[in-house]
């Protein structure tokens, strides 16, 4: 959107300390080519476009690489040369042209005083004006993945029309205060605003109010995630200018300014706003891309369900939504809030995670980044999904995160090794696409730390453990067996045997061979406790177990009855001492 708009100086910050919750990344991609008539955007094929008189240079945005090289076509015929001659005729009234697959016109010029549809023929290289729909323009945007040009129109741009497939669907007015869409109304603090998605989160620019609010998409609310702050650059440095100005000498662009008098200003007359989250500096050449700093968001609220609820819908960020999920319940915890306030956090990052795995987004996938120059980190990415077998995550199996990896490397095979021979060439990471925390995460992250720092306060950390176990079986989890065992733990640290008796008889806590360990050690003061665990591994025919115990206590002849009623075989005698045992076959 385009306008007049002082200029104001950009923040320069090099972390997430700053206070913004939107930013820009140093550095852009570079698309300035001397002698360029100006930048276009192809978002049909994802190309930046810069016309020269005698080539058309493009760079590749569909993955977003600020190290990425221009590749250019000459022009002498065809559709290029009149593509130029387009522009140089009317650069005073043009927006710019969009390709389209509608059945009436192969490509759209956006002009200021409305749209011109053409034909091009192949043969005759000829492009062939079949319509023109008048309208005055004062600014558009198209996405190709909805065939939808939005034009706006009059003095505030606040008149909308729009032509999908070039058809019109409709014509609209916004009133002066309020910016009308599908959710309903959202407030805006400028005559000139512009959107942004990121991640599925609305980024609303108050241009000349310079700051922006950001709205969760999928949330039933039209209210701010955060409270409105500006636009910041990140990452800007002396050296990483020079590191930055290197590699564009590198990759062929050129620097025809200074950093400080080319990025001085934001929301500038010659930004332009692409579909979804870049921003495009026509006067400069550069290209950024709009990022959200999900730390400083979820640091900044204080309503711990809704920062929760807005972190596992994150998906570009998984990992990150991930441990700052557990960071905050594991805080919660910490700092003693109320038992209700721990387990509706609880229910909402299970709830998340049972929705990942029935809907099979809980997987991860393997990125391998090939590394061809010290300067350009990203030259070339591969990436290979590895599958999780989602049965074993719900009753009555059991999958925790600990048992990806081998899963990984079984599912991957011989690519994986054909990856591991260029190890120096190749940096391998698993990533995830969705934020969901699995029990195993819950017992690692949250359970167990939290034990270590709170032994004193018993009865806390049992109630929490218990809304715990509340919220598995709410979501139909199979809980990780080491939960159970921690509670034994703590129950057995303050003597609470009698309740513990009670939870392992009524199966509160589920028999395990980690629960029949625990019970056993925390048994050596109390043998009704020893006795329990002793009983479990009966229970789950865990001979071989309950036979090495028997030996550990003395009761060898007892031992050596129960192996050969159970057909338990010892490969070691020398658990049972090193003096041989004669032992007629009437007294086993």
């Amino acid at each position: 959107m385009t306008g007049d708009a002082s200029s104001s100086a950009l923040s320069y910050s090099s972390g997430s300390n700053a206070l913004s919750h939107v930013y820009i990344q140093y550095p852009p991609l570079r698309c300035h080519v001397p002698g360029s008539r100006s930048l276009f955007y192809d978002d049909g094929n994802k190309l930046i476009l810069s016309l020269t008189p005698n080539q058309v240079f493009s760079w590749k945005i569909a993955t977003y690489n600020p190290y990425s090289s221009p590749s250019f076509d000459p022009i002498s015929e065809g559709l290029g040369i009149l593509l130029v001659k387009s522009v140089g005729l009317s650069q005073k009234a043009f927006w710019g042209f969009f390709w389209t697959d509608c059945p009436t016109c192969d490509i759209v010029f956006v002009k200021t005083n409305g749209l011109e549809l053409y034909t091009y023929g192949t043969e005759s290289q000829n492009l062939q004006l079949v319509q023109m729909k008048k309208l005055s323009i004062s600014w558009y945007i198209y996405t190709h993945e909805s065939r939808l040009v939005l034009l706006a129109s009059g003095i505030q741009c606040k008149s909308f029309t729009g032509f999908q497939k070039c058809l019109p669907v409709f014509h609209d007015s916004l009133t002066s205060d309020r910016c009308e869409n599908i959710h309903g109304s959202l407030p805006v603090y400028s005559d000139r605003i512009v959107v942004s998605v990121v991640d599925n989160v609305l980024l609303v620019h108050q241009a000349e109010a310079k700051f922006v609010i950001v709205y969760d998409i999928y949330a039933d609310s039209q209210v701010p995630i955060s409270a409105p702050l500006p636009l910041f650059l990140r990452g800007y440095s002396k050296a990483n200018v020079a590191s930055s100005q290197t590699v564009s000498k590198i990759s062929g662009a050129s620097e025809s300014k200074n950093l400080s008098d080319t990025e001085e200003s934001i929301y500038g007359d010659q930004w332009k706003f692409l579909v979804p989250d870049l921003v495009l500096d026509v006067s400069n050449g550069s290209l950024w891309n709009i990022s959200l700093d999900l730390e400083g968001i979820s640091a900044s609220s204080s309503e711990v369900q809704l920062i929760l609820e807005f972190l596992q819908r994150r998906k570009l960020e998984a990992e990150k939504a991930k441990q700052l999920s557990l960071a905050i319940v594991r805080t919660i915890i910490l700092e003693r809030k109320p038992v209700p306030m721990v387990a509706r956090a609880m229910d909402v990052l299970l709830a998340a995670y049972s929705q990942a795995i029935k809907t099979g987004s809980y997987f991860k996938r393997s990125i391998t980044e090939e590394i061809t120059s010290s300067d350009a980190p990203n030259a070339a990415v591969c990436e290979s999904i590895t599958g999780i077998d989602v049965g074993d995550l719900l009753e009555p199996g059991l999958l925790g995160s600990e048992d990806l990896p081998t899963r990984q490397s079984q599912t991957l095979g011989p690519a994986n090794n054909q990856l591991n021979s260029t190890a120096s060439q190749r940096n391998q990471s698993l990533v995830t696409s969705s934020p969901a925390t699995s029990p195993a995460d819950f017992y690692s992250h949250v359970c167990s730390p939290i034990e270590e720092e709170m032994a004193g306060d018993g009865s806390y950390l049992t109630a929490i453990t218990i809304e715990f176990l509340r919220s598995y079986s709410l979501e139909k989890l199979k809980v990780y067996p080491n939960t159970y065992a921690l509670l034994v733990q703590i129950l057995a640290r303050d003597e609470r045997y009698t309740e513990l008796g009670l939870f392992i008889m009524n199966k509160i806590i589920e028999h395990s061979k980690e629960v029949a360990l625990q019970l056993l050690d925390s048994g050596r003061q109390n043998q009704q406790i020893r006795k329990l665990g002793l009983d479990i591994l009966k229970q789950l025919s865990l001979h071989h177990d309950y036979d090495l115990l028997l030996v550990q206590d003395g009761y060898c002849l007892e031992a050596l009855r129960y192996a050969r009623k159970n057909k338990v075989i010892f490969c070691d005698p020398k658990r049972f001492g090193y003096t041989r045992l004669y032992l007629p076959v009437n007294a086993i």
